[in-house]
């Protein structure tokens, strides 16, 4: 059974290193690396070639999105199973030997997960929590995961076919795995290993940190994609609303936030977070944001 492992990368050769030697490092030898960089200079190719590994297939594109590099890496790949990593995380020496011995345990395809352990200013979470773990050990999570996203894209294993199936969404700056996970769920069952076996980085320059507005738009798209069915559930559909107000709040869009933000409170009216969300909106900008950040740091996470 081989695996091919998709790494899309850009301008981290630093990091990309470390991401590459968790897999080169594998328990299970029949996997062949593919990393899409879409970089702006040639030092992740140098730091790739004095790893000296054959398995690896290394492309150079110019970069669209990380949905297009993982797209490009999907259409690359040969092995009959496919796993992805991301240029800042570390793989346990065992995860795919682990994965596959699931894989071979399941009679029909399914999609296999794990949790994952996230650093965050020098402090740890693992995801999913415990009851999320509970609710989503080998079925069909697609109304779930619509509500909030709890797998981290390298955490999974699936076939190639299903990838060749429900490609990424390009149109997506961020959140394209979110996105992806979704579109997986309404087609496929998914098996849930619960062990952490992957780290997770947090870095600086992260896209999902680098632009509030991007954001917001992803936040948008998935909502109306999924519109019919998120509204089947009022609090559900609030806090896709209260996402998409924050981030556009955050971005400067204070008028078509509090749009958002007033939609999510008549949906849900007891939601402290949301209730909060709406105060504050009247509060000004730099308050918003100091609060905001303020809520990331004590739950590493966000509203």
């Amino acid at each position: 059974m081989k695996i091919s492992v998709v790494i899309p990368t850009l301008n981290r050769p630093e990091m990309i290193v470390e991401s590459l030697k968790s897999v080169i490092n594998q328990t299970v030898s029949d996997l062949e690396i593919i990393v899409v960089d879409g970089s702006n200079n040639d030092d992740t190719e140098r730091q790739i070639d004095l790893l000296n590994d054959e398995r690896i297939r290394y492309f150079k594109i110019k970069n669209h999105s990380a949905a297009n590099s993982r797209n490009i890496g999907i259409a690359k790949s040969t092995g009959d199973f496919v796993a992805f990593n991301d240029d800042d995380d570390v793989w346990c020496s065992n995860k795919i030997e682990k994965q596959i011995a699931c894989i071979k345990n399941i009679s029909c395809p399914k999609i296999v997960y794990c949790s994952f352990t996230k650093l965050r200013r020098k402090k740890t979470t693992i995801i999913p929590d415990n009851k999320t773990q509970i609710q989503n050990k080998g079925c069909y999570i697609y109304n779930t995961i619509l509500q909030k996203n709890f797998i981290g894209l390298p955490t999974v294993i699936l076939p190639l076919a299903c990838c060749r199936e429900v490609m990424f969404d390009e149109n997506l700056y961020c959140l394209e795995d979110w996105d992806w996970i979704i579109r997986l769920a309404q087609k496929y069952p998914f098996q849930f290993i619960d062990e952490s076996l992957v780290l997770a980085g947090d870095t600086p320059q992260s896209v999902n940190k680098s632009s509030y507005k991007k954001k917001a738009a992803s936040y948008e798209r998935i909502y109306n994609k999924y519109m019919t069915d998120i509204q089947l559930v009022p609090p559900k559909e609030a806090k896709h609303l209260l996402s998409i107000g924050n981030n556009l709040y955050l971005a400067g869009e204070i008028k078509k936030a509090r749009k958002y933000l007033l939609k999510s409170l008549k949906l849900d009216s007891k939601n402290p977070k949301i209730i909060a969300a709406c105060l504050l909106s009247l509060m000004g900008t730099n308050l918003y944001y100091y609060c905001f950040k303020m809520f990331e740091f004590l739950t590493h996470s966000e509203p």
